[in-house]
């Protein structure tokens, strides 16, 4: 037996008109004006309904039942994505389906007898509370499982699971997975994948689909799920070493040189990995981070009990949420090692430098199929997690990508200004980082990296 239940995320307003619902995730509405089914959606709001009991509340008089009206409004709230679906079975709940197949629950694809039944290899599972979720990036539905007897047939179904005869349970579960796409016959032409899926792994088509509006029914954006029960987190981490170095403002000659026509600063941009034999000077790094990643300004969100900052490179929100470590090796002016960038203060706050696995990373060669001289200064950038998902729901580490790439790019037009050597790494070492400085990648990881030198003539 199949119950319905309106979605957490759907809000009931009444109108002049009759009344509406309204999804803020999917930003779907839907109208009823003719008579005001408010008892009914109001119920759906709180419990689980069947289809007789919505009838009932959809017209409580003895008069005839409008039955078209009643399942006019069902469908709507169906292609809507508005109700969740849940089979139990004696009163004890067996899955449940979010949101109800678009064609009801009821509708769902027949079993055939003697096929062979295999879950795509985009399927997943995982744990939420007290069930299990089944998911897959192919599909806006998702389900949860509430038997362990069905988690026995979702594990048949990894190898190809053949349909002879069944409980009611299994049986209702597997039309809904067909239905869905979560399952395939694993020996028919209808089930063989698309051309394209080959082109996609698992992580990617999952972070691709969990990360875009209208492909899967979570709250997304800037929805401040923390606000009131953790505090904001601080724009810019509180420094902790002894030892600093003030960088000072660039100086005249230091400005002069970003007074470039931007047209031609775009157009001369390039990876660099050849490096002059004289080293960097601490002025031109000091002016290379001045110019793309100090705090211009602070601004307060009153409403959040917030604050952001501006830069010059720019970030969802205004979040930044990147910390920046130069790991210069060679240095005119400054002394060898590991740094923090202080973005408000404009200074380097001296981290590491002596241990045997700072050393090895300070001396790595990203280049040596090029080059044998490693690069002169290596900065490595890392993402305090929470400023992002502090504000931001499903699109925070996306937001977090996104952000690295437009700092990448103003690195990049910086060095190009400044007469320097630039070059972005495809990926970074994070746990030899994360161990080397002794952070936790679950709430700082490492997620980028950018060579620096002096420019040979």
């Amino acid at each position: 037996m199949f119950l319905y239940k309106l979605r957490p995320d759907v809000e009931l307003e009444k109108t002049n008109a009759g009344c509406r619902l309204y999804s803020h995730i999917s930003e779907r509405y839907v109208h009823w004006k003719t008579g005001q089914p408010l008892d009914l959606l109001h119920t759906l709001q709180a419990e689980w309904l069947s289809e007789d009991a919505m009838a009932e509340l959809f017209q409580p008089t003895p008069t005839a039942m409008d039955w078209a009206g009643f399942y006019y409004l069902f469908q709507k709230l169906i292609s809507a994505g508005f109700l969740s679906a849940r089979f139990t079975q004696n009163g004890k709940p067996v899955f449940s389906i979010t949101p109800a197949l678009s064609t009801s629950a009821l509708q769902a694809k027949p079993i055939t007898p003697q096929v062979n039944y295999q879950l795509c290899r985009f399927t997943y599972l995982r744990q939420a509370s007290d069930a299990m979720v089944l998911e897959n990036p192919l599909t806006l539905c998702r389900m949860t499982i509430h038997t362990k007897e069905l988690a026995e047939l979702l594990f048949h179904l990894c190898g190809g699971f053949s349909v002879d005869s069944l409980k009611d349970e299994w049986n209702a579960l597997l039309s809904a997975l067909l239905a869905t796409e979560m399952i395939a016959a694993k020996n028919n032409e209808s089930g063989k994948q698309k051309d394209s899926l080959p082109l996609w792994e698992f992580h990617d088509l999952l972070f691709y689909a969990r990360t875009q509006k209208g492909r899967h029914s979570y709250p997304i954006g800037g929805t401040y799920r923390f606000h009131g029960k953790r505090k904001a987190p601080a724009v810019v981490k509180a420094i902790a070493s002894p030892e600093t170095i003030s960088l000072g403002k660039p100086d005249a000659d230091m400005a002069q040189k970003l007074d470039r026509s931007f047209g031609d600063i775009l157009e001369n941009r390039r990876s660099i990995r050849n490096y002059a034999e004289t080293p960097i000077r601490l002025d031109d790094i000091s002016a290379f981070l001045f110019y793309s990643a100090r705090i211009q300004g602070l601004v307060e969100d009153p409403a959040h009990e917030d604050m952001v900052s501006l830069r010059p490179v720019p970030s969802a929100g205004a979040r930044h949420a990147f910390e920046i470590y130069p790991f210069i090796r060679q240095c005119r002016g400054g002394d060898p090692g590991v740094y923090r960038y202080c973005p408000q203060t404009h200074i380097l706050e001296k981290i590491k430098s002596a241990d045997s696995d700072i050393q090895k990373l300070l001396a790595w060669n990203p280049y040596k199929a090029i080059t044998p001289i490693p690069p002169q200064a290596t900065i490595y950038i890392s993402a305090r997690i929470e400023r992002m998902t502090w504000k931001y729901e499903s699109i925070a580490y996306k937001l977090i990508q996104q952000d690295l790439g437009c700092l990448y790019q103003t690195f990049y037009l910086v060095a190009e200004a400044l007469g320097l050597a630039p070059c972005a790494l495809g990926d970074v070492d994070s746990d030899r980082l994360g161990k080397a400085l002794d952070m936790n990648w679950q709430i700082e990881p490492f997620i980028g990296g950018f060579t620096l030198g002096k420019r040979s003539e």
